[in-house]
């Protein structure tokens, strides 16, 4: 494999609660050539019987997983970091989300340049799949608690990009080879 690709880093960090996301953010880590990638290893709810506290990335300030974060932030200031995420539309409780293939946000009420232009990219390439923004078009899966997108922001980091993809939808993607390189590609858009 030759030098890392955009400086892009492609997180997973439910990847066994979120059926096919750590998967998925391999394959698209292999195939864009990103600059770096990163998953949990223990499952999101498993400090609810087996450890104090919670072992959900997502919501953890003080972690590995939020340090590589903002390392990544540090050496890459003009790079982006995209978390994968996994929802059922048939839990949502708008018509908004229980619509949306894919849910894209900044981790607050504020639309990010880089929220936008992934967005622009994902209507005009995938125009089949319905694609939302947090807080224009969703009002739900903002990811306003995510631990590693307030830190991001905080540390005055605009490339937070949180996505929140239905399972039919990751499902495509993981057997869809053309599909998958267009969600890639407007992962990376603008960079």
């Amino acid at each position: 494999k030759g030098a890392p690709g955009p400086p892009l880093l492609i997180s997973a960090p439910h990847r066994r609660a979120d059926r096919l996301t750590g998967a998925l953010t391999l394959r698209l880590f292999n195939e864009l050539g990103a600059a770096a990638a990163a998953w949990n290893s223990v499952h999101r709810r498993a400090g609810k019987s087996n450890c104090e506290g919670t072992t959900d990335l997502a919501r953890l300030q003080h972690h590995p997983f939020t340090a590589f974060s903002l390392a990544f932030a540090a050496a890459y200031p003009d790079g982006r970091v995209v978390q994968i995420h996994g929802f059922d539309p048939h839990r949502r409780v708008s018509t908004a989300g229980r619509n949306a293939d894919l849910i894209l946000s900044s981790g607050s009420e504020t639309v990010t340049q880089a929220v936008r232009t992934i967005a622009r990219c994902l209507r005009d390439d995938l125009p089949g799949w319905q694609i939302a923004i947090f807080p224009n078009d969703v009002r739900e899966l903002g990811a306003r608690k995510n631990a590693q997108g307030r830190q991001l922001r905080a540390a005055g980091f605009p490339g937070f990009v949180h996505v929140e993809l239905a399972y039919r939808f990751r499902q495509q993607l993981m057997e869809n080879e053309e599909l998958r390189g267009r969600f890639g590609n407007c992962l990376e858009a603008g960079l």
